[in-house]
Protein backbone atom coordinates (compact mmCIF):
# COMPACT_ATOMS: atom_id res chain seq x y z
CA UNK A 1 0.00 0.00 0.00
CA UNK A 2 2.77 2.08 1.07
CA UNK A 3 4.83 1.44 -2.11
CA UNK A 4 1.65 2.16 -4.53
CA UNK A 5 0.81 5.67 -2.70
CA UNK A 6 4.59 6.78 -3.55
CA UNK A 7 4.27 5.32 -6.89
CA UNK A 8 1.35 8.00 -7.18
CA UNK A 9 3.41 10.97 -5.79
CA UNK A 10 2.81 10.96 -2.25
CA UNK A 11 6.09 11.74 0.19
CA UNK A 12 7.54 8.73 1.75
CA UNK A 13 7.79 10.55 5.11
CA UNK A 14 4.02 11.29 5.25
CA UNK A 15 3.60 7.38 5.05
CA UNK A 16 3.08 5.03 7.59
CA UNK A 17 1.34 1.57 7.22
CA UNK A 18 -1.26 1.04 10.47
CA UNK A 19 -1.85 -2.69 9.72
CA UNK A 20 -5.73 -3.69 10.34
CA UNK A 21 -6.91 -5.65 12.96
CA UNK A 22 -9.84 -7.53 14.40
CA UNK A 23 -10.88 -8.73 17.72
CA UNK A 24 -7.48 -9.98 18.23
CA UNK A 25 -7.76 -10.93 22.18
CA UNK A 26 -11.31 -12.68 21.65
CA UNK A 27 -9.44 -14.79 18.67
CA UNK A 28 -6.38 -15.73 20.72
CA UNK A 29 -8.64 -17.10 23.46
CA UNK A 30 -10.39 -19.07 20.90
CA UNK A 31 -7.83 -20.43 19.29
CA UNK A 32 -6.19 -21.73 22.32
CA UNK A 33 -9.56 -23.21 22.96
CA UNK A 34 -9.36 -24.93 19.48
CA UNK A 35 -5.70 -26.70 20.48
CA UNK A 36 -7.14 -29.82 22.01
CA UNK A 37 -9.71 -30.39 19.23
CA UNK A 38 -10.29 -32.67 16.25
CA UNK A 39 -11.20 -31.98 12.48
CA UNK A 40 -13.88 -34.53 12.93
CA UNK A 41 -15.84 -32.78 15.47
CA UNK A 42 -16.95 -30.11 13.34
CA UNK A 43 -15.75 -30.66 8.99
CA UNK A 44 -18.99 -33.21 8.90
CA UNK A 45 -20.31 -31.71 5.44
CA UNK A 46 -18.97 -34.59 3.31
CA UNK A 47 -18.51 -37.74 1.70
CA UNK A 48 -14.99 -37.76 2.81
CA UNK A 49 -14.14 -35.55 5.39
CA UNK A 50 -10.66 -36.41 5.68
CA UNK A 51 -9.86 -35.04 2.72
CA UNK A 52 -8.03 -31.46 2.83
CA UNK A 53 -10.84 -28.86 3.25
CA UNK A 54 -10.54 -25.54 1.54
CA UNK A 55 -12.95 -22.85 2.89
CA UNK A 56 -14.38 -19.67 1.53
CA UNK A 57 -15.19 -16.83 3.95
CA UNK A 58 -17.44 -13.78 2.79
CA UNK A 59 -20.37 -12.22 0.66
CA UNK A 60 -21.64 -14.27 -2.00
CA UNK A 61 -20.92 -11.70 -4.71
CA UNK A 62 -19.74 -11.32 -7.81
CA UNK A 63 -16.60 -9.15 -7.16
CA UNK A 64 -15.61 -12.30 -4.87
CA UNK A 65 -16.02 -14.45 -7.84
CA UNK A 66 -16.52 -17.30 -5.96
CA UNK A 67 -16.81 -19.41 -9.32
CA UNK A 68 -13.14 -18.97 -10.23
CA UNK A 69 -12.26 -21.14 -6.97
CA UNK A 70 -15.61 -24.07 -7.60
CA UNK A 71 -14.53 -24.57 -11.21
CA UNK A 72 -9.91 -25.08 -9.96
CA UNK A 73 -11.62 -26.95 -7.73
CA UNK A 74 -13.84 -28.92 -10.23
CA UNK A 75 -10.31 -29.84 -12.43
CA UNK A 76 -8.70 -30.72 -9.65
CA UNK A 77 -11.53 -33.50 -8.72
CA UNK A 78 -12.47 -34.51 -12.40
CA UNK A 79 -10.60 -37.78 -11.86
CA UNK A 80 -11.04 -38.66 -8.13
CA UNK A 81 -11.86 -36.26 -5.18
CA UNK A 82 -9.28 -34.89 -3.54
CA UNK A 83 -10.52 -31.56 -2.04
CA UNK A 84 -13.68 -30.64 -0.14
CA UNK A 85 -14.92 -26.71 -0.37
CA UNK A 86 -16.77 -25.11 2.48
CA UNK A 87 -18.21 -21.89 1.70
CA UNK A 88 -19.49 -19.51 4.62
CA UNK A 89 -21.60 -16.73 3.60
CA UNK A 90 -24.43 -15.50 1.88
CA UNK A 91 -25.49 -12.62 -0.89
CA UNK A 92 -27.13 -12.21 -3.87
CA UNK A 93 -25.50 -14.51 -5.88
CA UNK A 94 -25.81 -17.29 -3.66
CA UNK A 95 -29.51 -19.08 -4.83
CA UNK A 96 -27.47 -18.72 -8.17
CA UNK A 97 -24.05 -20.67 -7.59
CA UNK A 98 -26.10 -23.15 -5.55
CA UNK A 99 -28.07 -23.71 -8.72
CA UNK A 100 -25.17 -24.46 -11.27
CA UNK A 101 -23.23 -26.35 -8.93
CA UNK A 102 -25.65 -28.52 -7.35
CA UNK A 103 -24.30 -31.70 -9.33
CA UNK A 104 -20.95 -30.62 -7.52
CA UNK A 105 -23.18 -30.56 -4.31
CA UNK A 106 -24.48 -34.35 -5.11
CA UNK A 107 -20.70 -35.34 -5.79
CA UNK A 108 -20.02 -34.22 -1.74
CA UNK A 109 -17.28 -32.64 -1.73
CA UNK A 110 -18.89 -28.87 -2.39
CA UNK A 111 -21.17 -27.65 0.50
CA UNK A 112 -23.01 -24.13 0.94
CA UNK A 113 -22.84 -23.90 5.38
CA UNK A 114 -25.03 -20.11 4.57
CA UNK A 115 -24.18 -16.91 6.43
CA UNK A 116 -22.61 -16.96 10.10
CA UNK A 117 -21.85 -14.24 12.76
CA UNK A 118 -21.30 -16.06 15.54
CA UNK A 119 -17.42 -16.41 16.16
CA UNK A 120 -17.33 -19.68 18.37
CA UNK A 121 -18.29 -21.56 15.26
CA UNK A 122 -16.79 -19.77 12.41
CA UNK A 123 -13.74 -20.28 14.71
CA UNK A 124 -13.80 -23.74 14.78
CA UNK A 125 -14.40 -24.20 10.92
CA UNK A 126 -11.61 -21.82 9.90
CA UNK A 127 -9.05 -23.75 12.63
CA UNK A 128 -10.00 -27.41 11.33
CA UNK A 129 -9.35 -25.97 7.15
CA UNK A 130 -6.46 -26.70 5.28
CA UNK A 131 -6.57 -23.46 3.24
CA UNK A 132 -9.10 -20.58 3.07
CA UNK A 133 -9.06 -19.19 -0.79
CA UNK A 134 -10.44 -15.81 -1.28
CA UNK A 135 -10.76 -15.77 -5.67
CA UNK A 136 -11.64 -12.31 -5.58
CA UNK A 137 -10.25 -9.78 -3.52
CA UNK A 138 -9.09 -10.25 -0.01
CA UNK A 139 -10.02 -8.19 2.79
CA UNK A 140 -10.39 -8.44 6.59
CA UNK A 141 -10.92 -12.51 6.11
CA UNK A 142 -6.78 -12.85 5.30
CA UNK A 143 -6.54 -12.09 8.92
CA UNK A 144 -9.58 -13.70 10.25
CA UNK A 145 -8.07 -16.60 8.72
CA UNK A 146 -4.45 -16.19 9.60
CA UNK A 147 -5.70 -15.60 13.33
CA UNK A 148 -6.45 -19.26 13.06
CA UNK A 149 -3.32 -21.11 11.98
CA UNK A 150 -5.18 -20.90 8.70
CA UNK A 151 -3.03 -20.22 5.33
CA UNK A 152 -4.59 -17.72 2.87
CA UNK A 153 -4.55 -17.65 -0.91
CA UNK A 154 -5.97 -14.64 -3.11
CA UNK A 155 -4.71 -13.49 -6.51
CA UNK A 156 -1.81 -10.99 -7.04
CA UNK A 157 -2.87 -8.09 -8.75
CA UNK A 158 -2.75 -5.42 -5.92
CA UNK A 159 -3.88 -2.78 -7.37
CA UNK A 160 -7.72 -5.05 -7.45
CA UNK A 161 -6.67 -5.64 -4.30
CA UNK A 162 -7.49 -4.80 -0.09
CA UNK A 163 -4.88 -3.80 1.81
CA UNK A 164 -5.29 -7.02 4.10
CA UNK A 165 -3.64 -8.91 0.97
CA UNK A 166 -0.01 -8.05 2.46
CA UNK A 167 -0.58 -10.12 5.16
CA UNK A 168 0.15 -13.00 2.93
CA UNK A 169 3.76 -13.42 2.53
CA UNK A 170 3.51 -15.94 -0.64
CA UNK A 171 5.00 -19.58 -0.13
CA UNK A 172 5.12 -19.14 3.65
CA UNK A 173 1.52 -18.72 5.29
CA UNK A 174 -0.52 -18.75 1.77
CA UNK A 175 0.02 -18.09 -2.01
CA UNK A 176 -0.34 -15.71 -4.89
CA UNK A 177 -1.75 -16.63 -7.90
CA UNK A 178 -2.73 -14.65 -11.33
CA UNK A 179 -5.66 -12.92 -11.31
CA UNK A 180 -9.05 -14.64 -13.28
CA UNK A 181 -6.84 -17.54 -14.48
CA UNK A 182 -8.25 -21.25 -12.80
CA UNK A 183 -5.90 -22.86 -14.56
CA UNK A 184 -3.39 -21.40 -12.64
CA UNK A 185 -5.01 -21.14 -9.07
CA UNK A 186 -5.81 -24.83 -9.38
CA UNK A 187 -2.11 -25.57 -10.23
CA UNK A 188 -0.53 -23.57 -7.00
CA UNK A 189 -3.49 -25.06 -4.72
CA UNK A 190 -2.20 -28.82 -5.83
CA UNK A 191 1.82 -27.36 -5.37
CA UNK A 192 0.79 -25.59 -2.07
CA UNK A 193 -0.34 -29.56 -0.42
CA UNK A 194 2.36 -31.17 -2.25
CA UNK A 195 4.85 -28.97 -0.67
CA UNK A 196 3.00 -28.18 2.55
CA UNK A 197 1.46 -32.07 3.82
CA UNK A 198 1.79 -30.18 7.60
CA UNK A 199 1.50 -26.99 8.73
CA UNK A 200 2.98 -24.99 11.31
CA UNK A 201 0.20 -22.84 12.66
CA UNK A 202 2.13 -20.61 14.93
CA UNK A 203 4.24 -19.68 11.52
CA UNK A 204 0.80 -19.18 9.84
CA UNK A 205 0.04 -17.24 12.56
CA UNK A 206 3.07 -15.00 12.90
CA UNK A 207 2.37 -11.92 10.74
CA UNK A 208 -1.05 -11.30 12.70
CA UNK A 209 1.20 -11.80 16.00
CA UNK A 210 3.35 -9.61 14.86
CA UNK A 211 1.79 -7.17 13.17
CA UNK A 212 -2.26 -7.22 12.69
CA UNK A 213 -2.89 -6.46 16.08
CA UNK A 214 -4.21 -3.32 18.63
CA UNK A 215 -1.55 -3.30 20.28
CA UNK A 216 1.19 -2.95 17.21
CA UNK A 217 -1.48 -0.09 15.47
CA UNK A 218 -1.43 1.55 19.02
CA UNK A 219 2.46 1.69 18.60
CA UNK A 220 2.62 3.02 15.60
CA UNK A 221 -0.05 5.47 16.34
CA UNK A 222 2.12 6.72 19.15
CA UNK A 223 5.32 6.96 17.38
CA UNK A 224 3.99 9.11 14.82
CA UNK A 225 1.78 11.39 16.55
CA UNK A 226 3.21 11.58 20.25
Amino acid sequence: AKLLLKQNGFKEKTLAVVYNSLNFEVFQTLYQGLLSTSKNEFITFFKNNNLPTIIFVGRLTKIKKLNLLIDSLRKLNQVKTRYNLLVIGSGEDQMYLENINNYLIDQGWLHFYGECYDNNKTSKLIYHSDLCVSPGNVGLTAIHSLSFGTPVASHNNFNNQMPEVEAIIDGENGFLFKENNSNDLANKIDNWFFQNPKIDKNLIRKVVIEKYNPENQMLIFNKHFS
